[in-house]
């Protein structure tokens, strides 16, 4: 037996070709449906109206008493004082490690010399501050 020669294959019936209109069509329907639908239940909201008034208001100028900025200027003149602690600490450090009491009794000396400052500056502080609190009650 020699080779099967290819036979061609059966001839399929063609099929008609439905239009495909109807698709489109059927959901556009759906959509105007649904959305009459939603429309139909839907309640309306009820509008506020806000009435904006402009009105003049006078503007009060606080003005700072001056028992106060006295106040502000002993208290900076204080930190300004205490300030100087730090470097003479440093000093008093130093003499001790290296152990110079000459040094170290000179550092002693400004200590005590500042806190005769800081002494005499605390109780006219105390005062200022008193009277700008009286002012603000």
């Amino acid at each position: 037996m020699g080779p099967v020669a290819p036979q061609p294959a059966p001839e399929q019936p063609k099929r008609k070709r439905k239009s495909k209109w109807f698709l489109p069509a059927g959901l556009a329907v759906a959509g105007l449906v649904l959305g009459f639908g939603a429309g139909v239940g839907a309640k309306p909201e009820p509008v506020t109206v806000e009435k904006v008034v402009e009105k003049e208001v006078p503007v009060v100028k606080e003005v700072t008493p001056p028992s106060c900025i006295e106040a502000l200027d002993k208290a900076a003149d204080l930190i300004s004082t205490i300030s100087q602690l730090g470097p003479i600490g440093g000093e008093a450090i130093g003499a001790a490690g290296d152990r110079d009491p000459v040094a170290l009794n000179a550092a002693t000396q400004k200590m005590k010399d500042l806190k005769d400052e800081l002494d005499a500056q605390k109780q006219p502080l105390g005062t200022v501050v008193s009277e700008c609190r009286a002012l603000a009650e």
